[in-house]
């Protein structure tokens, strides 16, 4: 008898490219494809950012997000989970929008294109979630309250004209949050806030979910 699930889960991707990569931040679709078959297979049921609360995922449900909006999220991750029936939200920086990761070290993720206003615009009308990644991948503790308001607010309008969609979830750079970033992204119209598991990436969202990376 297959075992049944017992947790739930909030997982976020990077880089997604077809073959395998060292990058600390990527996933190879083979990889991937692995895990989310052997998710399946052991009865976990994939939801949208809809179904989530400030407490995360209910349990026995996994959520797929992904961060950055880069083009392998659109050349390959996107045909993947659209064969294994899989909803996902992408945590889109506004203004990146086709140009190329130089915020970020090389060796941690290697260069690549960010995602094109066609291609959010493509996402979005085949029901992809949309969520706002900021701007330019800032530490938004690090910001005066001016510009936290500006990458919070000024994302989210972007992304809402581009997308259609109503655009009510934050993923924070880095996973890097405080009480005032959080006043700030309710005061934004914020919904949801997410910070990431990754050991020592910071304080997260108070309340909100926390995302484990793969």
């Amino acid at each position: 008898m297959r075992e049944g699930p017992r947790s739930s889960a909030v997982i976020v991707l990077h880089q997604t490219p077809p073959r395998f990569t060292a990058a600390p931040m990527g996933m190879s679709i083979p990889a991937l494809r692995r895990i989310l078959v052997a998710l399946l297979d052991r009865g976990y049921r994939f939801v949208g950012l809809q179904d989530l609360t400030s407490g995360g995922a209910r349990p026995g449900t996994v959520a797929l997000t992904a961060d950055d909006g880069y083009a392998s999220q659109q050349t390959h991750l996107r045909p993947l989970l659209r064969e294994l029936g899989v909803p996902w939200s992408v945590f889109v920086l506004a203004g990146m929008l086709g140009k190329t990761n130089d915020w970020d070290h090389p060796w941690v993720s290697p260069r690549e294109r960010h995602l094109a206003p066609g291609e959010v615009r493509q996402l979005a009308e085949e029901g992809v979630t949309i969520g706002s990644h900021g701007l330019t991948h800032v530490n938004m503790t690090a910001l005066s309250d001016a510009a936290l308001e500006e990458e919070l607010a000024l994302s989210r309008d972007l992304l809402q004209q581009l997308s259609g969609q109503a655009v009510d979830a934050v993923a924070f750079p880095w996973g890097l949050s405080d009480g005032r970033v959080a006043r700030a992204a309710r005061n934004a119209g914020y919904r949801l806030g997410f910070g990431a598991d990754v050991g020592c990436a910071g304080r997260t969202l108070p309340g909100a979910p926390r995302r484990r990376v793969i």
